[in-house]
């Protein structure tokens, strides 16, 4: 029996983020791979009815086989769900702390100038459990967004 990635995102509301996030490891980008459900867990993306309607439902994860990682957004209203805005992960040093995370970086040529101001943080809290800190670019100033995470089913 395993536990759906919906029930295991919802066990992370209301806990502490920013310290489940410091105490979080770099997940290898092998474990990245394929379409992951997703959830925005606080700020202004996290209110309940912004959240109830789920137009952000996670992340697909492309790796090739020279050892990088693509993707795009997983995004939806109701059964429709298309994916946009390009990304690359790649393991990183953190711009908030001294330690490695996954950086998904949205700086792509083809989407569009305000998705590519988002600065992404991604670290591993589980097995197939990841937690991410989104921030905003305002001009030399990053912004905090959110709290996002990212699930795999898991066994039981």
């Amino acid at each position: 029996m395993s536990t759906s990635p919906r029930s295991r995102l919802a066990t992370l509301r209301g806990q502490d983020l920013r310290a489940l996030h410091a105490g979080g490891s770099v997940p290898s980008l092998d474990e990245l791979s394929g379409s992951i459900d997703g959830a925005v867990l606080n700020g202004s993306l996290g209110r309940p009815l912004v959240r109830d309607l789920r137009p952000w439902r996670g992340k697909l994860f492309e790796p090739d086989d020279h050892g990088t990682v693509t993707g795009f957004n997983r995004l939806g209203v109701g059964p429709l769900e298309v994916k946009r805005f390009r990304f690359t992960a790649r393991v990183a040093k953190s711009l908030f702390s001294d330690r490695d995370v996954v950086f998904l970086d949205h700086d792509n040529a083809n989407n569009p100038g305000y998705i590519r101001r988002f600065h992404d943080e991604l670290v591993a809290i589980d097995e197939g459990l990841y937690l991410a800190t989104s921030h905003y670019r305002d001009g030399e100033r990053l912004r905090y967004l959110c709290h996002f995470a990212l699930a795999k089913a898991a066994a039981k």
